[in-house]
């Protein structure tokens, strides 16, 4: 059987924010585009998303919190961010006005905005078929091709079509990262990350981390830190895409307290839902635990910046969590909460609360420290809940530039190889401002780089 060949300006490997976002801004741009999705559909991990835009309120607010990150991401969060917000908008995907509150679970001054995710992606597609592009899903790239020089010329592929063959000017990485490998895990994340609950898409697989890699590319400095949510332990039942937001706690662990076994508090919970994650996994067994009060209960229940964003259910997580047969317990007292516990391998939860409690109450330093959310919890009843941690993308990937071309050890960029989404490293480490954000911001860039114009939508 022979190949199919296809001869375009922009070969996309990966159908999800950051592919179809660069897929369609150079298509209505004039570029000739192949779009090509190992799924049977578009969206990725991003469709599985409430669709929220984060963005720093400045780029030194992101690296005060983030000082491992590459600045130039930092900038370009800040600077592009209303550009972005004006081409989605563009292609006929109404967005919310600002949400500030979400500073209370990101941990530091933040700002966020919601689109409809499920109309995005089917817009996207439009305009990529709309300027004679193609959407290839159910099909995937084998290798790149170089020439004598070591630029990427395209790609080799194969689908339910039969195999293919791909010339490109550029060609663009963004299949969603690694978090689906638990070999690529384990080596880059650290042993503890190998049995990790996946909340995320189930195809992503660092494929395009290792096409980079095997035309020159190289990885960023610090590939051990993830994007992740933490949700009850045990489950009853299989974690599937319809537990995503009923189990997780983006909102209970940055007001609540995170133990240890011996009843330690090991992070400051404050700084962020997502890191409260990455430290949980790093625990005894992978497993902390989680202990609030009904205040924190309640406020969660009623919906903070994400729900009233959005758009989510609202819901009484503790009763979720119950009902999917985690270790969860209620009780009026401490003491109480200390002997439910105990069966669970947990103690000194009443020291550590009266502990906490008596810190903040004399208005000194906690330890660990506590930046935000400084009160004191109580009265009963009280809650406690086992917690693990469930990844949703990594955050090691492929060296880029601030125009998403990939770059080899020296520094030198891979000549006609871009990309952009979880395939990239270097934008985060110790703090976040999206994922949505970050992906679509830069494959704009790649867009305008494809295209002949300036990359940085600020300027």
């Amino acid at each position: 059987m022979s190949s199919e060949t296809f001869d375009v300006d922009l070969l996309v490997v990966g159908g999800g924010m950051a592919g179809l976002t660069a897929a369609a801004y150079a298509a209505r741009h004039g570029a000739r585009v192949l779009v090509v999705e190992k799924a049977a559909e578009v969206g990725g991990s991003a469709a599985m998303s409430g669709g929220g835009m984060l963005r720093p309120m400045t780029a030194d607010d992101l690296r005060a919190v983030n000082p491992s990150g590459d600045p130039v991401f930092a900038e370009m969060l800040a600077g592009d961010y209303d550009a972005a917000i004006e081409w989605i908008e563009s292609i006929g995907v109404a967005v919310t006005e600002a949400n500030e509150a979400i500073a209370a679970v990101m941990g530091y001054p933040t700002s966020l905005r919601a689109y409809d995710v499920a109309a995005y992606f089917p817009r996207c597609v439009a305009v990529v078929r709309g300027a004679g592009g193609i959407v290839r899903c159910d099909s995937e790239i084998d290798d790149l091709t170089t020439d004598d020089d070591g630029r990427v010329t395209g790609a080799r592929g194969h689908g339910a079509a039969g195999s293919f063959v791909v010339n490109s000017r550029w060609t663009m990485l963004a299949t969603g990262g690694f978090h689906n490998d638990p070999q690529l895990r384990s080596t880059y994340l650290g042993p503890h990350a190998r049995d990790m609950l996946v909340r995320a898409n189930r195809i992503s697989d660092g494929a395009g981390l290792r096409l980079g890699l095997a035309v020159g590319g190289t990885t960023n400095a610090l590939m051990d830190r993830f994007y992740g949510h933490t949700v009850p332990w045990p489950l009853n039942h299989e974690f599937t895409r319809a537990d995503y937001v009923r189990l997780y706690q983006p909102s209970l662990t940055p007001h609540g307290i995170l133990l240890d076994r011996t009843g330690s508090r090991f992070v400051d919970e404050s700084l962020g839902y997502y890191r409260n994650s990455q430290l949980v996994v790093q625990q005894t067994d992978s497993h902390a635990l989680l202990v609030g009060d009904q205040r924190i209960r309640d406020a969660d229940a009623a919906g903070g910046a994400p729900e009233k964003t959005m758009g989510y259910v609202r819901l009484d997580r503790i009763e979720e969590a119950e009902r999917s047969g985690a270790h969860v317990a209620v009780a009026p007292t401490l003491d109480d909460l200390d002997a439910a516990v105990r069966p669970w391998g947990y103690s000194g939860v009443r020291q550590a609360v009266e502990r906490f409690n008596a810190e903040l109450s004399h208005g000194g330093p906690t330890s660990p420290p506590r930046q935000r959310n400084r009160i004191p919890l109580g009265p009963g009843p009280f809650f406690a809940m086992e917690i693990q941690s469930a990844i949703v993308n990594t955050w090691g990937g492929l060296q880029v530039d601030g125009q998403g071309r990939v770059l080899r050890a020296d520094g030198s960029p891979v000549a006609g190889l871009v990309a952009a989404g979880a395939d990239i490293g270097g934008a985060y480490y110790e703090g976040y401002c999206g994922g949505l954000s970050m992906a679509g911001l830069l494959a704009l860039r790649v867009g305008r780089l494809v295209t002949g114009q300036n990359p940085a939508l600020s300027s």
